[in-house]
């Protein structure tokens, strides 16, 4: 099974802050995670979620 949450390719390598699984809408990105949770917080966003999207094509094993 696959579950894609960001399908824009701009986001590719970036970690992107998103409102939850529920809501996906990106609100923040960038190449640093910490900078990102940061981002969100200063918008206005209290629990961010925080993920990456892989390059495309990029094998990711959990």
């Amino acid at each position: 099974m696959e579950q894609v949450l960001i399908k824009d390719e701009n986001l590719e390598g970036h970690y992107v802050a998103v409102k939850g699984f529920n809501d996906p809408s990106p609100i923040a990105d960038g190449k640093d995670p910490q900078e990102v949770h940061a981002l969100a917080i200063r918008k206005g966003f209290k629990n961010p979620l925080i993920i990456y999207v892989p390059l495309h094509g990029m094998i990711q094993i959990y």
